[in-house]
């Protein structure tokens, strides 16, 4: 058994059974630490790095849901005898009003006197069992525009006005000189709607004026704190000049 023990001591050869304990630990010690370190070396998911494509299309479906845009609502349609028009409240006045003949003194921007003529019109062919479109109405205006210091010019009111399938008489005056016009030219007016400042007309000169281009079943209107009342003829200090044919 010695010279055995020498032969492989000289040929290099150790027993399996010449490892200790001590060495069995130390070994798997040293394969778990490397297994350890081999775990660590793996990188860790980038987050900020992007999702899969099946993961990206269920995010951005998600996102799209919650952002919903809500349906933008109809706008108000401002209608000939709705509340939605500016100018309900003298139309609500003209309801039921016949008349052939309409003069407006300060027209605005010329949207009333469509409404109103159109009103007119409505009426009329009903009346007459006839089409709006039948029916033909004068049209005259007293106003100075862009002349007198107006926001609204002449040009503005007669784009509006055509638009409406009107053809105005336009007195670009002063009141008393365009009812002195007005009296010359067209005579008796069946409608008189008065939008200017009460300085404007409200005078004893003024309304005598008036009395000259009214007959005796005209109806004046004039606007006073974004509201309209009627003017007698009485209130006018004189006779109306005219007189309404049966």
């Amino acid at each position: 058994m010695a010279l055995l023990k020498l032969w492989n001591s000289l040929l290099g050869r150790t027993s399996d059974k010449s490892q200790t304990p001590g060495s069995l630990e130390a070994g798997r010690a040293s394969s778990d630490t490397s297994s350890v370190d081999s775990a660590r070396s793996i990188p860790a998911a980038d987050p900020a790095q992007p999702l899969s494509s099946g993961h990206a299309a269920t995010s951005q479906a998600k996102v799209a849901h919650s952002h919903v845009t809500a349906k933008p609502r109809p706008s108000a349609k401002r209608g000939l005898f709705g509340g939605g028009s500016p100018h309900a409240a003298i139309l609500k006045k003209l309801r039921g009003v016949s008349a052939e003949s309409v003069l407006e003194i300060s027209v605005g921007d010329g949207s009333r006197a469509v409404e109103v003529l159109a009103l007119l019109r409505s009426s009329a062919g009903k009346s007459a069992d006839a089409g709006a479109d039948s029916i033909k109405l004068r049209y005259a205006a007293i106003d100075q525009f862009e002349m007198g210091g107006g926001t609204n010019t002449l040009m503005q009111f007669h784009q509006t006005i055509r638009g409406g399938g009107i053809r105005p008489q336009v007195f670009p005056e002063p009141v008393d000189r365009g009812l002195m016009r007005v009296a010359h030219t067209l005579g008796s007016i069946d409608l008189i709607l008065i939008s200017a400042d009460a300085g404007d007309w409200d005078t004893p000169e003024t309304k005598s004026l008036l009395a000259r281009v009214v007959h005796d079943q005209s109806q004046i209107f004039f606007e006073r704190n974004d509201a309209w009342h009627a003017l007698e003829l009485s209130e006018l200090g004189s006779e109306p000049v005219h007189r309404r044919a049966a």
